[in-house]
C-alpha cells in the first residue's frame, strides 16, 4: 500500500483469499503507527524499498502522483490497482499506457462508484435487457467539498491546484464508469470516440479557477450519448 488512504481498503483486500497487505509507505512517520494498527509489518516512507516488498501495490497518495508511481511499479514487474484520476496530463496518459502495455504485470484502474449498491443493481437491470436498447445516460456527481481545498490552517492543499485549479471536469470517472458499464453489458466493445465540455465559470467561489459546474458530453462508436454533471464547489449536497 502506498499512501495512507488506502488503507481505507484494508479489510477488503484482507478478506481474499491468498492476499497479505504486507507493508505501507508513506511520507508521513506518523503513518508508521497507523499500519501496526492495521496489523502491517513493514512501514517505509521510500516508495523504491516497498517495491522491492511486494507483489502488487494498491495507491491511495494523491492524484498528481498515480502516474508516475505506476509506470515505476509496471518497470518492476509489480501488479499495480489505480485509485482515481490516473493521470493529471496527456502526456502521463501516454506513458501509463506504454509501460502497462510493456510490462509483465497487469495494471488495474479503480472506480469504486461502480460497485455502489444501486449501481449494481442498474447494471444487472441492462444485464437482463430490462431497458431496452440503450443509446442515452446520464451521470452527476454532485459533491460539495471544499473543506478538501483548504487545511484546517487555511493552506491550500494538492486538491486546490489538481482538482479545482484548473477548468473542466477533473474528476469525470464517479460519473462515466458505472454508465460504460451499462453500455458494455449490451454492446462489450464499445468505446469513447469523441469528448465536448463546457462550464459555468466560478461563482460560489470567485477565487477559483475551476467551474461550479461542467456538463460533458460523450459520444460512443455507436452514436450513443451520455452526458455527465460535475459539480464540486457550489452548496449542495452529496
Amino acid at each position: 500500500m502506498v499512501g495512507r488512504r488506502g488503507l481505507a481498503y484494508a479489510e477488503g483486500i484482507k478478506s481474499v483469499s491468498g492476499v497479505d497487505l504486507i507493508a505501507l509507505c508513506d511520507l508521513d512517520p506518523a503513518a508508521e503507527s497507523t499500519a501496526t494498527e492495521h496489523g502491517i509489518e513493514v512501514f517505509t516512507t521510500d516508495y523504491a524499498e516497498l517495491l522491492t516488498k511486494c507483489d502488487a501495490v494498491v495507491i491511495g497518495t494523491p492524484m498528481q502522483c498515480h502516474a508516475d508511481q505506476a509506470i515505476r511499479a509496471l518497470d518492476a514487474s509489480k501488479h499495480f490497482l489505480s485509485e482515481v484520476t490516473a493521470a493529471v496530463e496527456i502526456d502521463e496518459c501516454r506513458r501509463l499506457a506504454e509501460a502497462a502495455r510493456s510490462s509483465k504485470a497487469k495494471y488495474f484502474f479503480a472506480e469504486n462508484y461502480c460497485y455502489f449498491e444501486e449501481n449494481l443493481i442498474a447494471l444487472e437491470l441492462a444485464r437482463q435487457g430490462r431497458f431496452g436498447e440503450i443509446y442515452y445516460g446520464e451521470g452527476d456527481y454532485v459533491h460539495e467539498v471544499r473543506f478538501l481545498h483548504r487545511s484546517p490552517a487555511g493552506e491550500p492543499t494538492w486538491r486546490m491546484k489538481w482538482q479545482v485549479g484548473r477548468r473542466g471536469n477533473t474528476y469525470c470517472t464517479h460519473e462515466l464508469g458505472p454508465l460504460m458499464r451499462i453500455f458494455r453489458a449490451q454492446k462489450p466493445n464499445i468505446k469513447i470516440r469523441s469528448v465536448a465540455c463546457f462550464g459555468t465559470g466560478a461563482n460560489t467561489d470567485p477565487s477559483l479557477v475551476h467551474d461550479d459546474t461542467t456538463l460533458t458530453l460523450v459520444q460512443l462508436t455507436d452514436g450513443s450519448l451520455i452526458k455527465l454533471r460535475l459539480d464540486m464547489v457550489s452548496n449542495r449536497p452529496h
